[in-house]
């Protein structure tokens, strides 16, 4: 019979020494992955703390720029912001103030918000019985009326405006990992109810 050819045979591997090479490649891909879905995870939740953190101010601001006439309240009940001037002047100041802005609205806190922040629209929306309406001051300082139907007056960020409200947007940078920076935009709408 043929015995020469069973000796001349190669001699097998282990499968151990396979599974061996390939335990130590699926491990480091393994801690690979999972590194870049850490990065991943921490930049995302450094985005929607920024984010939060600008919608407390934002709300803060308007609730501050909500300069109610105390004298057309008192006589008829209707809620109406009159000086859309002293309104601006109020959310401004107030904005500078809880964002630690400098007189050229560069934040103090570098970790949430980075660099330049700038205001984008400001809206005053007045809502009595029949009369709707809004005003809106643009970057030279002019205000600009628009007249709404009586159920159809919303917000630049889909809310729907019920009551008088105050609506600021701002834009702001993020300076996420490696120093890549984002440009973002917020706007809340506060209702000025009695």
């Amino acid at each position: 019979m043929n015995t020469r050819w069973k000796k001349q045979e190669a001699p097998r591997r282990s499968i151990r020494w396979i599974r061996a090479g390939i335990q130590p490649v699926c491990g480091l891909f393994f801690c690979l992955f999972l590194f870049v879905l850490l990065v991943v995870l921490m930049e995302l939740f450094r985005y929607h703390t920024s984010v939060l953190y600008l919608e407390d101010a934002l709300a803060a601001s308007g609730l501050a720029a909500a300069v109610v006439d105390l004298e057309e309240y008192g006589i008829s009940h209707t809620i109406r912001i009159r000086d859309g001037e002293e309104s601006y002047g109020k959310y401004v100041q107030a904005l500078q103030d809880n964002l630690c802005l400098d007189e050229h609205w560069n934040s103090g806190k570098e970790q949430l918000i980075a660099g330049n922040v700038r205001m984008e629209r400001f809206i005053i929306y007045t809502v009595n019985g029949q009369e709707c309406y809004s005003r809106e001051r643009d970057e030279i300082g002019h205000w600009h009326l628009q007249q709404f139907p009586e159920a159809g007056m919303y917000a630049p960020n889909g809310q729907a405006v019920e009551e008088t409200a105050i609506y600021g947007e701002v834009s702001f940078e993020v300076q996420g990992l490696w120093g890549i920076r984002l440009r973002a935009q917020k706007g809340v709408l506060v209702d000025v109810c009695d």
